[in-house]
């Protein structure tokens, strides 16, 4: 079935149809992980939150949640809920580290 999935025309799309049961079946979990090593999540909110179980807290997690928090809400597509997907995970992740914190933040001040 993979395989399959992996010639549909979309394939972030396939992929992210099947992350949320790929950390239950160990062959669908490395293929997923394989996957997002050599294409990234495309910023599909299934497989940011497969990548964020699989690898909590990584500098790889951080990079896809951070270009996917690269954007705006204009509609809603999955980019939409990618944003804010990625917004509670880097929170939820990277909130309390101080080391992960681009330098554009280091001028923010909490109101």
């Amino acid at each position: 079935m993979i395989n399959r999935l992996t010639e549909m025309e979309d394939v972030h799309g396939s992929r992210d149809a099947i992350a949320p049961f790929a950390a239950t079946h160990p062959a669908a979990r490395e293929a997923c992980l394989a996957f997002v090593g050599e294409r990234g999540t495309g910023g599909r909110p299934n497989l940011l939150r497969f990548l964020a179980a699989a690898r909590p807290a990584s500098d790889e997690l951080l990079q896809a949640l951070l270009a996917a928090v690269d954007g705006a809400i204009v509609d809603r597509s999955f980019a939409r809920d990618a944003l804010l997907i990625s917004a509670d995970l880097l929170a939820e992740h990277f909130g309390s580290r101080t080391s992960h914190r681009p330098h554009s933040w280091s001028g923010l001040q909490a109101g």
